[in-house]
């Protein structure tokens, strides 16, 4: 019997790129009867190509293949996940001065629009990601716009916060929110914090992926990081 290969493509500084990261995609359920293809998109081809190999290492039983590349074509070619955080390059910090220059977000928008396969999910992560994700539902002829995610600060807290009042407890007492870099938050099983000392908690009040959620529906584990905004 054959297997499914899922092409995922990452677009993400290098600093953002971790074993921690690859770990979070590559063990979604709902790559679990997949192999994958991984792209990293990025400038900085010298700076990721060294955890790249670290990665390799790892043995990730359904990696198919791992590829860094700062060619757009190559990339979203037949691609089928896009994961692309805000602040993607150095040299897309500049037009950050002027956010009325987004032209960029044009380019990849047509680019993936029109290279993508048309069932592609797209999640945009970071403070820009609403903007970003108007631009690409606007540009986009081909693609389901039902399958546009946007992650920002704003969503992460209203989560914990729907997460918290399902636990009863604080925010700050939950536990086993994981962090996507340095500011983006991946939330899968959280916990809530006891008085039982430090590292210990209360496996019964874990929140299993996207059960509370509510209006957000973070299914994260069916629909790669799906958020409804």
């Amino acid at each position: 019997m054959g297997f499914i290969v899922t092409k995922v493509v990452i677009s993400v500084d290098h600093s953002v790129l971790s074993i921690e990261l690859a770990f979070n995609i590559l063990q979604r359920k709902v790559f679990a009867d997949n192999k994958l293809d991984v792209f990293i998109l990025t400038l900085d081809v010298n700076e990721v190509n060294e955890t790249v190999e670290h990665i390799k290492k790892c043995c990730f039983s359904n990696l198919n293949e791992i590829i860094v590349t700062g060619d757009y074509l190559e990339a979203f070619s037949k691609a089928d996940y896009l994961l692309l955080k805000t602040n993607l390059n150095a040299a897309d910090h500049k037009v950050f001065e002027n956010v009325q220059n987004l032209e960029h977000v044009f380019i990849k928008a047509k680019s993936f629009d029109l290279l993508a396969n048309p069932n592609a999910r797209i999640v945009v992560m970071g403070q820009w990601s609403n903007t970003w994700l108007q631009i690409f539902a606007e540009v986009a002829t081909r693609l389901d716009k039902c399958n546009f995610t946007g992650l920002s600060r704003h969503h992460v807290s209203k989560a914990l916060g729907l997460i918290a009042r399902k636990l009863d407890c604080e925010i700050q007492e939950l536990s086993d929110v994981y962090v996507w870099g340095k500011h983006y938050l991946d939330i899968t099983d959280t916990k809530k914090k006891t008085k039982f000392g430090p590292g210990k908690y209360d496996l019964q009040c874990t929140v299993k992926n996207a059960e509370c959620y509510g209006s957000l529906a973070f299914e994260l584990d069916r629909q790669f990081f799906y958020a409804t905004v």
